[in-house]
C-alpha cells in the first residue's frame, strides 16, 4: 500500500509539478508576448514618425524647387522682355498694320502713318508691345506681365496694391527685384517685378 499511496502522491506531485509548470510557463510567456507587442508598437510609431518627417521634407523640397523654378523662369521673361523692348526703342517704334485689333495708341505722337497704297499703319512703343505680349501670354496660359509706374501715363498701367509697395521700395532701398507668393482661390501664385529704367 506505500507504493500505491507513494506511486499516487508521486503522481500527484507531478500533477502539481506540471501545473506549477504550465502556470510558470504561462507567467513566463505573457511578460513576453507584451514586450513583444510594444516593441512592435515602438518600431511601428518610429517608421510612422520618420516616414511623415520624410514626407514632410520631400513635400518641401518639391515646393522650394518649384518656387526656385518659378522664380527663374520670372527673371528669364524680364531679361527677354527688356531686349524686346531694347531692340524696338532702338528702331524708334514698330508700325504694324491697321486692323481691329491693332488699333491706334492715343497716347503716342506720330500715331500712324499711310503708305503711298493707301495702307494705314499704326505706331507701337516698348510699353504697348509689352502689354500686347502679355495679352497674348495671358490668353495662351502662361501667365501675364506689365509695365506699370507711379505716375502712369495710361490709366490702364496704374499699379495694384503688390505693385505700388513695390514701387515704393525701390525708390526707397535699391533692390534688382521683388518677389512674393500670393495665395488666392486654393491657387499660389508667383508675382515678382523688377525695376525698368529708360
Amino acid at each position: 500500500i506505500k507504493e500505491a499511496i507513494h506511486g499516487v502522491c508521486n503522481s500527484q506531485l507531478q500533477l502539481q509539478d506540471r501545473q506549477r509548470n504550465f502556470i510558470i510557463h504561462c507567467t513566463m510567456i505573457l511578460p513576453f508576448k507584451k514586450l513583444k507587442y510594444k516593441f512592435i508598437a515602438v518600431i511601428g510609431v518610429v517608421l510612422l514618425v520618420s516616414f511623415g518627417l520624410l514626407l514632410s521634407f520631400m513635400t518641401r523640397l518639391q515646393n522650394d524647387l518649384v518656387i526656385g523654378q518659378a522664380q527663374q523662369q520670372a527673371r528669364m521673361l524680364q531679361h527677354q522682355l527688356i531686349l524686346t523692348r531694347q531692340w524696338i526703342s532702338d528702331h524708334q517704334g514698330l508700325f504694324v498694320l491697321k486692323t481691329e485689333q491693332a488699333g491706334e495708341n492715343p497716347y503716342l505722337d506720330d500715331a500712324h502713318i499711310e503708305t503711298q497704297h493707301g495702307v494705314t499703319l499704326v505706331k507701337r512703343n516698348p510699353a504697348m508691345v509689352t502689354r500686347e505680349l502679355s495679352e497674348y501670354a495671358q490668353r495662351a496660359g502662361y501667365g501675364w506681365f506689365r509695365v506699370t509706374s507711379l505716375d502712369p501715363i495710361n490709366p490702364l498701367n496704374e499699379p495694384d496694391p503688390f505693385e505700388r509697395a513695390s514701387l515704393e521700395h525701390f525708390s526707397r532701398v535699391p533692390v534688382d527685384e521683388y518677389m512674393e507668393i500670393e495665395s488666392s482661390g486654393g491657387h499660389k501664385t508667383l508675382r515678382y517685378i523688377s525695376p525698368l529704367i529708360v
